[in-house]
């Protein structure tokens, strides 16, 4: 491998993010008029025009809106939520009631370090904070920390050091002798999602008929 190419590879990071699945017997907080979704830059969905959620009321947090965001002085890396979206799905038989949400960066990092149980039940609460005490009594539960994949080292996407991509970036898909690149990774286009790993796909493939072909 080329000396430029390799450092190119050392200079990068892969990001660090955490999906759970949470699945109920019914969508409550569409019962309730909430949209499910959750933006959480710091503190659970507690509406600024509602005060500090004290423990004492069973009351949804975001009561007042169809989605929350929030905004306080505790960071986003101890809490437990950053985003959450509504993932019903409506078949023949129903509805299936489910949310999933994400914890990334220093949030994902900090949540590593605790159990399994623990991880859940502080979902939960946040949950619960959000959309009520409902949110305690899951069907389901599931959660997937990227970062633990031998084969990934952590999602979506892999950043790199200041100047890296300035100086580097053309030679991420450059292909040397027999050697041609293929991966989302080393796309120009969606790069780090499945999109950026077809267009890849392609490309690289087109290399190797047209060496193929050139001899």
């Amino acid at each position: 491998m080329p000396a430029s190419l390799a450092h190119f590879n050392n200079f990068h990071s892969m990001g660090h993010l955490v999906k759970f699945i949470v699945t109920y017997e019914t969508a409550f907080w569409r019962e309730a008029g909430m949209s499910g979704e959750v933006a959480a830059t710091s503190h659970p969905a507690v509406d600024d025009d509602y005060e500090e959620d004290d423990g004492s009321s069973n009351e949804p947090s975001g009561k007042a809106s169809s989605s929350s965001s929030t905004s306080s002085s505790q960071p986003c890396n101890e809490r437990a939520l950053c985003v959450v979206f509504d993932v019903c799905k409506e078949d023949e038989h129903g509805i299936h009631p489910a949310l999933v949400g994400l914890q990334g960066g220093l949030q994902a990092a900090h949540q590593s370090h605790i159990n399994d149980e623990e991880r859940k039940a502080a979902i939960l609460s946040d949950l619960a904070r959000c959309f009520g005490e409902k949110a305690l009594e899951p069907l389901d539960f599931v959660f997937k920390d990227w970062h633990d994949e031998p084969w990934a080292g952590g999602c979506p996407v892999a950043y790199t050091t200041p100047g890296a991509i300035t100086n580097y970036s053309k030679l991420s898909s450059k292909p040397f002798g027999r050697v041609h690149w293929a991966g989302t990774d080393t796309s120009t286009v969606w790069r780090g999602y499945l999109d950026g790993a077809v267009a890849t796909g392609i490309r690289a493939s087109q290399e190797v008929a047209e060496q193929l072909t050139s001899h």
